[in-house]
């Protein structure tokens, strides 16, 4: 439902995920910062009423525009701490948005694509509890980032649909 140059800007303003404030870290001296983001933060959870856990992510995102497409790469780094110490995971992933006309829209199109490689330790103890704790946690971060995402771009849908369009909805 958004144009090209809105699902690019918003995606975009989305990439170094801003909701994420735990031992939150923004580099901003580096190379071409316009079309760079890194930074780094934490996750915790509670396993149990007891036990807390946390991963160190490690993210850097870079935007290539094209004439004719825009294509983001991410390089993620997952580190296990505490109990998940030595349990890593080695993701890249991008998105490439392209613009999109038929008969009846105007709008874009995006592709995606993420790979995410954990160190051998996790693969060679799958059954351990520990090790399915940590991709259980895992597995709950990405749901959490996709939520956000899409309220993210949701809430930009909500604001583009307003009469006024200074007008800006708060959640």
């Amino acid at each position: 439902p958004f144009s090209f140059e809105d699902t690019c800007s918003s995606l975009w303003k989305i990439a170094d995920l801003p909701y994420r404030h735990i031992d939150r870290e923004v580099f901003r001296d580096i190379p071409d910062s316009d079309n760079t983001v890194a930074v780094k933060f934490r996750v915790k959870k509670m396993l149990s009423k007891d036990t807390s856990v946390s991963i160190l992510k490690r993210v850097v995102a870079r935007r290539f525009d094209h004439e004719d497409r825009v294509v983001m790469i991410w390089k993620v780094f997952w580190e296990g701490e505490g109990i998940f110490s030595g349990m890593d995971i080695d993701e890249t992933a991008w998105v490439c948005i392209r613009p999109y006309c038929d008969d009846s829209h105007i709008g874009a199109m995006t592709e995606t694509c993420t790979r995410q490689v954990p160190v051998q330790y996790l693969t060679s103890r799958k059954k351990d509890p520990t090790v399915q704790a940590f991709w259980k946690m895992t597995q709950e971060v990405n749901e959490e980032d996709e939520r956000e995402i899409v309220r993210f771009l949701a809430k930009l849908l909500r604001n583009d649909c307003l009469p006024n369009p200074k007008v800006v909805l708060e959640e």
